[in-house]
């Protein structure tokens, strides 16, 4: 039950780092509401326990095999958050202030809040990199508790999302229309951020 227990902190230490996960779930959820952080942050957490079983399977051989892998998940996620970030600045500046957005864009964010928390969580190179370190550094875990492990991973991940989107809900509530205006354009920085970060990893790798 050790590895069990192991494998659940490991799950909520993953998503509680800073980066592009915390900062949208926290963004989106504090502009959105509640079902989106969920949602979402579900999403991602699938991703999250994904590559938690193929690095325990043993994918890191593969990717060692192909060294612009890794690379290019740099690159696109690279691209997609300066894109997201980009938008998140933009549109409630042209909005005047106010966090309206096109209803096509609506529309796509409120029905598909878990597709898109999987789409960024798979993009999220840190996330593959941090499961395959972990698995070289319990690579003297024998096969029931590697199973232990993951499965805690499984059950830790989706609870620090359940957590994370109730703390959201009650902040909302008490946040005025203007401080999650700035909220979200903060978020949107940090974002650009991170996606310039990435493209500058990729960049020197592949070149």
């Amino acid at each position: 039950m050790l590895f069990f227990f192991k494998g659940i902190f490991m799950g909520v230490l993953v998503c509680t780092a800073p980066g592009p996960i915390l900062t949208i779930t926290v963004k989106e959820g504090l502009k959105r509401g509640y079902g989106f952080a969920l949602r979402f942050g579900l999403g991602t957490a699938v991703a999250d326990v994904v590559y938690c079983y193929l690095a325990f399977l043993g994918i890191t051989p593969i990717v060692a095999g192909y060294p612009h892998f890794i690379p290019v998940m740099w690159l696109v996620a690279g691209v997609m958050l300066l894109g997201f970030g980009i938008n998140d600045i933009y549109s409630p500046i042209k909005a005047h202030g106010h966090l309206k957005e096109p209803k096509k864009y609506q529309k796509l964010d409120f029905s598909h809040p878990f597709s898109r928390g999987v789409i960024i969580g798979f993009l999220n190179p840190g996330a593959l990199l941090f499961w395959i370190g972990v698995s070289s550094a319990f690579s003297g875990f024998i096969s029931y508790e590697s199973i232990f492990f993951v499965v805690g991973v499984s059950l830790g991940s989706p609870i620090w999302f359940i957590l994370l989107a109730n703390i959201i809900a009650k902040l909302k509530g008490v946040m005025t229309e203007k401080i999650i205006y700035y909220f979200t354009v903060g978020g949107g920085s940090i974002l650009c951020s991170i996606g310039i970060y990435f493209l500058y990893k990729s960049l020197i790798t592949l070149f």
